[in-house]
């Protein structure tokens, strides 16, 4: 597991490093979105052996049951 320690940045620069995760970290979580969104529309869940996008997601993809009840809303809306 990797290990990091932010104590050294404070303030301004603390909140800048957050910036960058957290922006670096919407704009893959979209893409995790409108990739389980197309999965979804071509019913390749169903090519891949599972009933429902929602056991595709806990079994294929590891996603607890609360994150793919969540990221399956959200990529059906988006």
């Amino acid at each position: 597991m990797t290990s990091y320690s932010l104590s050294p940045l404070r303030g301004r620069a603390l909140e800048a490093s957050y910036d960058r995760v957290a922006s670096a970290g919407a704009h893959t979580l979209a893409l995790q979105l409108a990739h389980l969104a197309e999965l979804d529309h071509q019913g390749y869940y169903l090519d891949a052996g599972c009933r429902s996008m929602f056991r595709y997601c806990v079994s294929r993809k590891g996603l607890s049951e609360d994150v793919a009840v969540q990221w399956i809303r959200a990529a059906r809306v988006a």
